[in-house]
């Protein structure tokens, strides 16, 4: 080996004895890695790709935020349009619901009112034929005692 290369290999040796007192060393050589010399290559290699894609996205970058800048701006109004399109059938809807529920409460009114004044001109003919009746037998209990008092007094 070069001496170049010992600075960048490390020499691991292992001692062993054996029970008979004989020891046994065993030099390895072990290469050093320079995997830190790959990272930091590799961060400044991605690094390089990483601001040639940001100069490239940079200049298309205006025209692009623009668009869609537009394109949410018109999808925006249009959501909101549509919103304001579905409050207003609702608002339709409640209303005619609101009429509607108006209008049977005044028809059972109605009905109501018609009922009682059936109702009132029942009574009121029931109580007009007692009136009537009472007043037939009036008549006859008085016409049956008058013959004979005008009997009497004519005779």
């Amino acid at each position: 080996m070069s001496d170049l290369d010992s600075d960048s290999d490390r020499v691991q040796v292992t001692r062993t004895t054996d029970p008979s007192g004989t020891t046994t060393e065993v030099r390895t050589v072990v290469p050093r890695s320079n995997g830190a010399a790959l990272w930091i290559g590799g961060i400044v290699m991605g690094a390089a790709i990483a601001a040639m894609a940001l100069m490239v996205v940079s200049s298309n970058h205006s025209a692009s935020v623009q668009q869609t800048t537009a394109n949410a701006q018109s999808a925006q109004a249009a959501s909101e349009q549509a919103a304001a399109q579905q409050n207003t059938q609702r608002a339709q809807q409640d209303a005619q619901a609101a009429q509607q529920s108006v209008d049977q409460s005044s028809m059972q009114a109605q009905q109501s009112l018609a009922e009682r004044a059936s109702q009132d001109r029942a009574a009121a003919e029931a109580a007009a034929n007692r009136a009537s009746a009472s007043a037939d037998r009036a008549t006859r209990e008085g016409s049956a005692s008058s013959p004979a008092a005008e009997g009497g007094a004519g005779q």
